[in-house]
């Protein structure tokens, strides 16, 4: 059923709508699935453990850079608002600094859901 919602498999008949608008899953791709909201969640954490939990969710998001700020490590404007604000709603904002690895399983969960 899982896979169903999120993409990964395509239904042989039947269909799945999501939101107040009946928007049809099944025409879109995972990717827009998961832009529409929609993600999975498994139950072992998957970090990067050796990056603090900063970079772990400026990596996660979804960041309009040009090339060349990529090529410089240029982060956008509003990287870092962006990460206090799922920071704070994840409840992580105190171990933004601390690495990865050093979270409880707990912790894990919660930024990986952050880096949804």
């Amino acid at each position: 059923f899982m896979d169903i919602v999120t993409g990964k498999t395509k239904p042989d008949e039947g269909y799945v709508i999501w939101g107040e608008k009946s928007v049809s899953l099944l025409d879109m791709n995972e990717s827009q699935i998961a832009q529409a909201g929609i993600g999975r969640k498994f139950q072992k954490p998957t970090v990067f453990e050796e990056q603090t939990v900063r970079e772990n969710i400026t990596m996660a998001l979804k960041n309009p850079r040009s090339p060349l700020d990529l090529l410089l490590n240029r982060a956008a404007a509003d990287t870092e608002e962006r990460v206090r604000a799922v920071s704070d709603d994840i409840g992580l904002t105190d171990a933004l600094d601390q690495l990865s690895g050093a979270l409880s399983h707990g912790q894990k969960q919660w930024l990986e859901i952050g880096m949804l």
